[in-house]
C-alpha cells in the first residue's frame, strides 16, 4: 500500500514538473511578445523608389521580434515635414525612427536639441557625427570612386555636372569627384540650376548640343531624366554617368541610354539601420556602402538585390 502511494505520488509529482516545464515552454514560444516598433520616414512624394531599402529593413526585422513601416513626407514640406512625421511618430509610441534627411544638418540639430540621439538614426544622406547613429556611405569616396570610373572607360575631358542647387548632401561627393577627374587631366564644369521650370529645362538641350562638352554627369533626379530625354531627341551619342537607383534610372541603363549608374546600397542600408537598433553590439563599420554599374556587370548577383528589388 505504501509503495503504491509512493509510486502515485512520486507519478503525480513528475507530471506536475512536466506540466509546469510546458506552461513556461508555451510561454516562451506562444506567449506574448513585445515588438519592437521602428518607422522609416523619407522625403519624396511617393515610397515607388524606396522598395530596396524597404526590402533590407524587411528582411532584417524578420530576425528580431520588430516592425518596421516606411513613411513619407513630401519634397516640398522638406526638413520641416520630416521633423513633423519624427515627432508624431514617437509621440504616437514607435520605439524608433530611422530617417533619410532632406537636409542633414536641419534634421541632426533637431535630433541633438531634442536629446533623440538613442531613438532616432540617420540613414543614406549625411555626414558622420560621433553624436548620432547613423548609416551612411562614403560620399567623396563615391565621387572618387565614378571619377575613376569615367576616366577609365571613357575619352572625356570636359565634362558638365548638372545638378538642382538645392539637392542637399552632395558637397563631399562632388569634391571627390571634381579632385579624382583633375588628377586624371579631365576638366569638370559644375553647373547648378535654380528650379524645375520649363525654361531651365532647355539647358540640358544646349549643353549637349553646344558641343562644348564630351559627357555629362547628372546627381539628381530631373538632371538624369533631362539629360536622357535631351540625348534621345538631338541623336546624340554623349555618355551620361548619373547617381540614381530608381527603376527609371536602371531602365535607362539597360536601354544603352546612359553608361553608368553610381548608386547607394539603400537594401544593405535599412538591413544594418534595423540590426544597429535590435543588436547594436553587432554593429560593425558601414563605409563603403555603393555600387557603380554598367550594362556589363548589373546583372552581378550583388548588384541585382539592390537595382531589382521586385524580383527578389
Amino acid at each position: 500500500m505504501l509503495k503504491n502511494k509512493l509510486f502515485i505520488g512520486s507519478f503525480l509529482a513528475i507530471l506536475l514538473l512536466i506540466v509546469v516545464e510546458f506552461l513556461i515552454y508555451n510561454t516562451y514560444i506562444f506567449g506574448d511578445k513585445r515588438i519592437v516598433n521602428i518607422s522609416f520616414i523619407v522625403c519624396d512624394d511617393t515610397l515607388t523608389n524606396w522598395e530596396s531599402m524597404k526590402s533590407g529593413a524587411a528582411a532584417c526585422s524578420n530576425d528580431y521580434d520588430s516592425s518596421v513601416i516606411f513613411l513619407n513626407s513630401s519634397k516640398d514640406a522638406g526638413a520641416q515635414g520630416q521633423i513633423d512625421l519624427i515627432k508624431s511618430q514617437l509621440d504616437a509610441g514607435t520605439d524608433y525612427v530611422v530617417v533619410v534627411p532632406y537636409d542633414y544638418e536641419e534634421i541632426a540639430n533637431y535630433i541633438i536639441d531634442n536629446d533623440l540621439e538613442k531613438r532616432v538614426v540617420i540613414v543614406r544622406n549625411g555626414a558622420k557625427n560621433k553624436k548620432l547613429k547613423s548609416v551612411l556611405a562614403d560620399e567623396k569616396l563615391l565621387g572618387s570612386d565614378l571619377a575613376e570610373y569615367i576616366a577609365e572607360h571613357s575619352d572625356c575631358k570636359n565634362l558638365v555636372l548638372l545638378t538642382h542647387q538645392n539637392d542637399l548632401d552632395k558637397e563631399q561627393l562632388i569634391v571627390g569627384l571634381d579632385e579624382t577627374l583633375a588628377d586624371s587631366g579631365i576638366n569638370l564644369n559644375i553647373k547648378y540650376y535654380e528650379d524645375y521650370s520649363k525654361e531651365n529645362d532647355l539647358i540640358f538641350y544646349n549643353y549637349i548640343a553646344s558641343g562644348m562638352y564630351d559627357g555629362i554627369v547628372t546627381l539628381d533626379e530631373k538632371s538624369i531624366d533631362n539629360a536622357v530625354a535631351a540625348k534621345d531627341n538631338i541623336s546624340s551619342e554623349i555618355p551620361i554617368y548619373s547617381l540614381d537607383n530608381r527603376p527609371i534610372a536602371v531602365y535607362y541603363l539597360e536601354k544603352n541610354q546612359i553608361n553608368a549608374l553610381a548608386f547607394k546600397d539603400d537594401y544593405t542600408m535599412g538591413f544594418l539601420a534595423v540590426d544597429m537598433l535590435m543588436n547594436p553590439k553587432n554593429h560593425t563599420n558601414t563605409d563603403g556602402l555603393y555600387y557603380i554599374v554598367d550594362k556589363e556587370n548589373m546583372y552581378l548577383e550583388q548588384n541585382q538585390k539592390v537595382l531589382f528589388p521586385f524580383a527578389k
